[in-house]
């Protein structure tokens, strides 16, 4: 193609009368160079004139827009005598056009020029000069002429002697002016919005002080010791970094930056120079280190892999495709990551770890977790994930290869199928009479929330006999969401009756009849909770209409309250008012109770013994719960309910009935897993002790985790602080003292360093979580971040949970148990080999005759035998 013109290609462009005198003398002296998928196109041209920079641009754009391209260049070649002083200008511009020099330089400079070498005055002071040659401008410069002509100039700074400038100050005015030229090339609009430094190198707002100390450098959430540095390649230097990789986007000049490597990639390239690129990273920020080298300097690079600590000394500058900052390396030295050990004399075990089989919501490996946990010196772990074993065979890989015992488990969906409406042992007519109530609260917190009203109506036979509506002053102020929600002021309970007179008037309205309410173990929760503060006596058997719904209406996917009154046509209601909602309440409990009676069903325990025999597990709020197989029994009863849950009761996750659980718990531990696990929810529930201690005899241990797991239900109002997480803890570690079973502390890990949690909450973006930027720290944690963690225990009882429980639930699981037989296990069938044989010698003598070549034969024998 070379030796052609540019007018002759560009048949979808159509020049003006200018433009096409250009073209039409513009002959291709190289190849076209066409990135198809970047959608680039470059194209070295030589002309028997120099042409203006401006107005080349100008035929630049107009290609592209032409041909829908991304990006075109037209690179101009001119014979050596075409170069002079006034054409230097156009050479300033194209280096400005790639960011080698600044606005603000093209404007202030002067030149003098001779035969070999042109002298630039730049009107700036020593360390603007100094700074400019570490950033190779001068070659750069030099490198465009010689593009252009083929000649060599030297290019020469001079400094302004009257000028005194540090280099910081230089590269406040030279960031400031590259700035200002963006600015002037986006627009007013983009000036208003964007400047340069706003590109972030981190997603992390604080920033960690990069240092050096004891031959330890500090750099982002990483430590690197540089006491056995090597020195890979360039000029040797000290190892004492110059900036933080956070602050990358507003980086120019030399440096010197530390990280780990990543996203290595050399390219093959036909130019005679391969680009070689990575990232370095801190856990805080990243740079990209981007070069071009010659085949001979290449092996420099050859040292350089994924998962190196490094030093890097180089330029730090704006890429000229992506604009993106990146630094030029002149000097490579290796570090070494410094990573977090575990120092106790006596070490945890983690019983709740997710890996990546965990999907979309963890990102550890499975053999990297129990390495980890290997190196720290755990004897052994847990594998927990999410409704899978799918982590068991790469763990169980990694364990043998490094000695540690691994527990087999999961955390199950659990679903209590013996759920029930009824909370009572009475049998009561449906024709007795009932008090149908609701309340509106402060928050979701039975144990930390207060009431802000109640409302109850006493019914029998759908009709309403009598009516008890009343504000409670909660003596705290109501939060703007939840007046928002209910339309509750903080003036409207002013003047109200204390908590305790309300529930008082209340429990005297219902005397001891049956209660009614939607969602009644909440409701009921704040009452119990009432009751016991003032040492009031409420011991009213109660019905919950939600349960009822799920069982009379399975046609309906919701059973909220207003859905619910809308599925009967019940009308508008003052829906989150306590008198309304019981109101309409009430003639949803009738509704239900028309359906129950045309099935035969007269009276609570007939409606108790038929929802026993028909739930469905689909439909049931499901827990979370911790299985772990402590033997082979244990093993393949794990696997049943794994299969169980896919196969016939899987709605949006598997589940795990408990009925099904019980037949086949053999072998299994039982744990009570998260602040989602059934015993965790009770509590904050406020469940009565009875209720919380029957759900507690299920499980073989009982488990707490750090404050910072479940901070969101803080956010979520139902619980105030981060204290009464704490008294959360202490409640369950108090049931397991006075039920004999032991507490355990574990991490919930879903990270591996608490850095690493950006991923995951990447995938919980991806997934439209509402709350997945919120920090949950949900990271692997040593024995004595632990210690530390649930030191508000005491210091005996927190190596209880930490460290003597845990290895104490490690010692009742099996030695040695793998997930699957070693070997493989091919199908045995009687006179398999002999009809092989028979058929493959029967075809070959069929294609090579009877008897078969020596060299035939031989082969078939090897590959039959």
């Amino acid at each position: 193609m070379s030796g052609r013109t540019l007018i002759s290609l560009f048949d979808k462009y159509s020049p003006n009368v200018n433009e096409s005198a250009i073209l039409e003398r513009a002959v291709l002296c190289a190849p076209m160079r066409v990135d198809k998928e970047q959608r680039i196109l470059e194209t070295r041209v030589s002309l028997p004139f120099v042409v203006p920079k401006k107005e080349l641009y100008s035929i630049e754009e107009s290609v592209r827009e032409a041909y829908k391209l991304k990006k075109v260049r037209i690179l101009p070649k001119y014979e050596a005598d075409l170069f002079d002083d006034l054409y230097f200008k156009e050479i300033m511009t194209e280096a400005r056009r790639r960011d080698i020099i600044s606005e603000n330089f093209l404007r202030s400079y002067t030149a003098e020029f001779s035969a070999d070498k042109i002298v630039i005055h730049t009107g700036y002071g020593a360390g603007g000069v100094n700074l400019l040659n570490t950033t190779d401008t001068a070659k750069k410069i030099s490198e465009i002429i010689g593009e252009e002509f083929g000649i060599y100039r030297r290019i020469v700074f001079v400094a302004d002697e009257s000028i005194e400038s540090s280099h910081v100050d230089m590269k406040k005015r030279l960031e400031n002016a590259m700035a200002g030229r963006v600015m002037e090339e986006k627009g007013d609009s983009y000036a208003a919005n964007n400047t340069v430094s706003s590109q972030k190198s981190s997603i992390y707002e604080d920033s960690p002080e990069t240092y050096v100390e004891n031959d330890i450098i500090y750099a982002g959430y990483m430590k690197f010791s540089v006491s056995d540095s090597e020195l890979l390649f360039g000029d040797d230097f000290i190892v004492s970094p110059t900036a933080k990789l956070h602050d990358a986007s507003s980086l120019f000049g030399s440096h010197i930056l530390v990280g780990l490597v990543i996203e290595k990639e050399v390219k093959l390239s036909r130019r005679g120079l391969t680009p070689v690129s990575f990232c370095i990273h801190d856990g805080n920020g990243a740079i990209s280190v981007r070069v071009s080298v010659k085949e001979n300097e290449l092996k420099n690079y050859d040292k350089v892999s994924d998962g190196m600590c490094i030093a890097v000394k180089g330029n730090v500058m704006r890429d000229d495709f992506d604009g993106e900052p990146i630094i030029v390396p002149t000097s490579i030295k290796t570090l070494s990551l410094i990573k977090r050990t575990d120092n106790a004399p006596e070490k945890r075990v983690e019983l709740h770890l997710h890996t990546t089989m965990s999907a979309m919501d963890a990102i550890i490996p499975p053999d990297v977790a129990v390495n980890t946990a290997k190196a720290w010196g755990h004897r052994a772990l847990a594998i927990t994930d999410h409704g899978n074993v799918q982590g068991f065979q790469e763990a169980a890989v990694a364990a043998k290869k490094c000695g540690m015992k691994l527990l087999y488990g999961m955390e199950a969906y659990f679903v209590d199928d013996t759920a029930k409406a009824v909370f009572s042992t009475k049998n009561v007519s449906f024709d007795d009479e009932f008090v149908v109530f609701d309340i509106e609260t402060t928050g979701l917190s039975a144990l930390y929330c207060k009431i802000t009203e109640i409302g109850a109506v006493r019914v029998k036979n759908d009709e309403v006999l009598e009516v008890f509506s009343t504000f409670v002053d909660p003596e705290v102020h109501i939060p703007e969401q939840i007046t928002e929600l209910t339309g509750i002021t903080d003036e409207m309970v002013a003047g109200a009756p204390k908590t305790e007179e309300a529930v008082r008037a209340f429990l005297e309205f219902a005397g001891g009849r049956m209660l009614v309410a939607h969602n009644a173990p909440f409701d009921t929760g704040f009452i119990r909770k009432a009751a016991s503060d003032y040492g009031l006596d409420f011991s009213n058997d109660f019905l919950d209409t939600v349960s009822i719904s799920r069982f009379v209406n399975p046609d309906l996917k919701k059973h909220k309250l207003d859905i619910v009154a809308d599925y009967y046509n019940l009308g508008d209601f003052g829906h989150h008012r306590a008198y309304n909602d019981a109101e309409v309440t009430a003639k949803i409990f009738y509704r239900m109770i028309e359906k129950l009676k045309g099935d035969g069903i007269f009276t609570t325990m007939e409606m108790a013994a038929a929802m026993d025999e028909r739930s469905s597990a689909k439909k049931l709020k499901s827990y979370h719960q911790i299985l772990i197989a402590k033997n082979y029994t244990g093993l393949k009863n794990l696997y049943k309910i794994v299969s169980n849950g896919y196969l016939n009761n899987f709605f949006r996750h598997p589940r795990v009935p408990k009925t099904y659980l019980e037949e086949h718990r053999d072998g299994l531990i039982v744990g009570s897993a998260c602040e989602a696990g059934e015993l965790f929810s009770a509590i904050i529930e406020n469940k009565s002790d009875d209720e919380i201690k029957s759900i507690a005899e299920f499980y073989d241990y009982f488990e707490i985790q750090p404050v910072s797991n479940n901070e969101f239900l803080i956010a979520e109002g139902r619980v105030s602080s981060r204290e009464e997480l704490r008294d959360i803890n202490r409640k369950i570690v108090a049931l397991g003292d006075a039920m004999g079973k032991p507490v355990v502390a574990t991490c919930d890990a879903h990270v591996l360093e608490k850095y690493d949690e950006i991923h995951r909450k990447i995938l919980l973006s991806g997934m439209k979580f509402s709350d997945a930027d919120r920090d949950i720290n949900v990271y692997l944690r040593t024995t004595d971040e632990m210690l530390e963690e649930f030191s508000y225990l005491g210091k005996e009882k927190a190596y209880e949970v930490v460290v003597t429980n845990t290895n104490k639930i490690a010692d009742m699981v099996e030695d040695g148990m793998i997930p699957f037989p070693e070997g493989t296990f091919t199908p045995k069938m009687d006179g398999a080999e002999d009809d092989l044989k028979h058929i493959c010698y029967e075809r070959a003598t069929s294609m090579y005759g009877d008897p078969l070549p020596d060299i035939v034969k031989n082969r078939l024998d090897k590959e039959l035998n």
